[in-house]
């Protein structure tokens, strides 16, 4: 079953992300700058970056809250090869 993959931009609010998140009922939201992902922002993003560190969602750019370093593999991939890279 294929599902929509949900983006936003890195210089999107974490507001904005987040009320992207509630209306798709997802908890992460892939990032991307001109067509390439750069990260992933995730409910726990918002807590441990956003309201753990009291800061204002509305001001504060997903680019600087988000997850960077997201590990991937291609579908293609068996799923013990892709346990092996996690």
């Amino acid at each position: 079953r294929c599902r929509t993959l949900h983006t936003a931009q890195a210089s999107a609010s974490v507001l904005q992300a987040t009320r992207l998140m509630n209306e798709w009922g997802i908890g992460a939201l892939v990032i991307v700058e001109e067509c390439r992902m750069v990260g992933i922002f995730t409910e726990r993003d918002v807590l441990r970056r956003v309201v753990a560190m009291e800061r204002n969602p509305a001001r504060t750019p997903v680019a600087e809250v988000m997850t960077r370093d997201v590990l991937c593999c291609q579908p293609r991939v068996l799923i013990e090869e892709a346990r092996e890279i996690m």
